[in-house]
């Protein structure tokens, strides 16, 4: 908080005059399992109400109502529909046509929705295998440690050799220049080759030259 004050005292001001409860980790009450700071749920709703918020009141609360409303459709069965979706929901099936609960066997908004609308504990549709008891089951074997190689006991197998170093195909040696060396050389012979033909080619055109220059003077 120091250097807040030092960086911007408008900011720590403003800071200081809020609960340091709400919003400073080092104030918050040990024991209630969270440590996080956010209020995602709150913007969650707020974007979900945000065309409803510009109503009046009544209309307001009736588009916020009618947000997810649970409509009983059998024994067990609802719909559960808002302004633009619907979907059916079967509580003794676990199920939902939406298919999130048959794919997370722990609940969907649409079958949460419903439960609430019971009153009923919505913990009781979750799949056993969320549960605690199955976790500390599933983790009570212990993984018991191991020392390092240089407290393995001795073998009388041969101790493994590095892979043999292979040169790959098409990849020369590099100079200290970075330019490949193997094509450096190829490109000097091809060079050399082309300088010498060329040299033979000009004196055979210079030697034609003198015989037709001769031949014109005759």
């Amino acid at each position: 908080m120091k250097e807040i004050e030092v960086l911007n005292p408008a900011a720590f001001a403003y800071l200081m005059e809020k609960n340091l409860k709400s919003w400073s980790r080092a104030f918050f009450q040990e024991g209630k399992m969270c440590d996080a700071v956010e209020n995602g749920l709150s913007e969650s709703f707020n974007s979900v109400i945000r065309d409803a918020r510009k109503k009046s009141i009544v209309t307001m609360l009736a588009d916020i109502r009618l947000y997810w409303q649970v409509l009983l459709s059998g024994l067990n069965q609802f719909e559960t529909k808002n302004m633009v979706d619907s979907y059916v929901v079967d509580l003794d099936k676990k199920t939902c046509t939406f298919r999130v609960w048959q794919l997370n066997r722990y609940g969907c908004v649409h079958s949460v929705a419903t439960i609430s609308f019971l009153n009923r504990d919505v913990g009781g549709y979750v799949d056993t295998m969320f549960n605690g008891a199955v976790y500390k089951n599933t983790y009570k074997y212990l993984i018991q440690g191991m020392n390092g190689s240089n407290m393995w006991p001795p073998a009388d197998f041969i101790p493994p050799l590095p892979p043999m170093k292979k040169r790959i195909l098409g990849a020369g040696s590099v100079n200290e220049n970075g330019v490949d060396a193997e094509s450096c050389g190829t490109k000097s012979v091809h060079e050399g080759q082309n300088g010498e033909g060329a040299q033979g080619v000009g004196a055979g055109n210079s030697g034609s030259k003198s015989v037709h220059e001769g031949q014109m003077d005759k």
